[in-house]
């Protein structure tokens, strides 16, 4: 995944109502919020569109899920709110050659751990780029 898209992602969602903190293989120093977003790539894939030795063209594909977390005992009410939201948020998304494709519906999750509630939205993308 090229740096450019994770940035660009995680500056729109900082934007959202709801905090984006890191938390994918990063150590969190205090108390998690209530409800926070965090990033979760799942996959991507890099292709070469033109054919030629120079300005050659590269589409990358994925997906990513904006993770919501909310505190168990919130409700599911509270969840779905801001799945909407960050559906609103990435629908249509579009800068320079940075697209969203499309968004799909949250996706219930309960960890194991039972002190968060999690709602996976997941966000498919593309990218165009120049080597």
């Amino acid at each position: 995944m090229e740096a450019f898209v994770f940035d660009t992602f995680v500056a729109l969602l900082e934007t959202a109502s709801i905090p984006f903190i890191q938390t994918v293989n990063t150590r969190v120093a205090g108390a998690l919020p209530a409800e926070w977003t965090t990033l979760e790539f799942e996959n991507t894939r890099t292709e070469r569109i033109t054919i030629g030795q120079t300005n050659i063209l590269y589409r990358e594909t994925g997906t990513f899920n904006v993770v919501i977390h909310v505190r168990s005992g919130i409700g599911l009410s509270r969840a779905n709110i801001l799945a909407s939201e960050i559906g609103v948020l990435f629908r249509d998304y579009a800068v320079g050659y940075l697209r969203v494709v499309s968004v799909q519906s949250g996706t219930i999750f309960q960890p194991d751990e039972g002190n968060f509630f999690q709602v996976r939205v997941p966000v498919d993308y593309q990218f165009d780029f120049n080597i």
